[in-house]
């Protein structure tokens, strides 16, 4: 883990705002079904002027309260401009701010699971940072995942 800075950005993504109590069942769960369409009938294609085509991103922001509240969840690309957004999908332009970065061991057989654990322990054992739920994200690539914890 390590703290930085990272920001400003621009994005482009496909949005759903959700909870943490409907993402709990299948019925009513949003983000899998955004992903699905980013992945498998691949959206993030509609998306131009993309930074990257080989990396994407997953963004939760608008938090309520915290990760248990409500919040909006965009799945996407960064872009360099704005002028065309695709219709069902939102603009964000990220401000820089400061992150708990966690790289994801891809060598684990639940990767990703042991790093959310890793983030709840650090911020459990830390007083030193503290979690501004301001706007967290993913950014993966073919090869790494990282997660950007937003920190007051």
């Amino acid at each position: 883990m390590k703290i930085r800075k990272f920001g400003p950005f621009r994005a482009v993504g496909a949005y759903a705002k959700t909870s943490y109590s409907l993402e709990q069942s299948p019925e009513t769960a949003k983000i899998s079904q955004l992903e699905f369409g980013f992945f498998e009938q691949w959206f993030g294609g509609l998306i131009p002027h993309r930074l990257d085509r080989c990396e994407w991103f997953h963004l939760t922001t608008d938090y309520e309260t915290d990760e248990f509240g409500s919040f909006t969840y965009i799945i996407g690309h960064r872009v360099w401009q704005f002028d065309t957004i695709p219709e069902g999908m939102m603009a964000i332009e990220m401000p820089r701010q400061g992150y708990a970065v966690f790289n994801v061991d891809l060598d684990h057989d639940i990767p990703c699971t042991e790093t959310k654990l890793e983030i709840t322990r650090f911020f459990q054992d830390t007083t030193k940072y503290r979690r501004a739920y301001t706007t967290d994200l993913i950014i993966s690539n073919r090869s790494e995942i990282r997660y950007f914890v937003s920190i007051e």
